[in-house]
């Protein structure tokens, strides 16, 4: 009986590594929709108080970095392209590479392209 309960729980252990180790991994890959809000949030925490805009007036559009896209795939590095919209008709862009980190929910790397640029 002894020996059956230690089965038990090195099994129960080996799931439990299995499964966070998933999790972990799972972070580090992203979608294209997570990967295009982490590039919004990027543009406006880094350029958004100086430049005047919100996370509501970014949109980004990102590519897996050095891969061709397809629908359904989580990839780890985005080349992301953002841009801000003004009332007054005027607009910033820039460029960012997004990529996951493990770590807490919502972690990412980001890195500048091509820093911003108004018209």
């Amino acid at each position: 009986m002894k020996g059956r309960g230690f089965l038990l729980a090195s099994a129960a252990a080996l799931t439990l590594t299995f499964a966070t180790a998933a999790n972990a991994q799972a972070e580090r890959f992203l979608s294209r929709a997570t990967a295009q809000s982490n590039a919004a949030d990027d543009a406006t925490t880094r350029y958004g108080d100086t430049l005047g805009f919100e996370y509501s007036d970014v949109e980004a559009f990102c590519q897996p970095q050095f891969r061709p896209y397809q629908s359904g795939y989580l990839y780890e590095k985005w080349a992301c392209t953002w841009s801000a919209s003004f009332a007054d008709g005027g607009y910033c862009h820039g460029r960012v590479r997004i990529r996951g980190r493990v770590g807490r929910a919502g972690d990412y790397y980001s890195r500048v392209i091509r820093g911003a640029s108004c018209d």
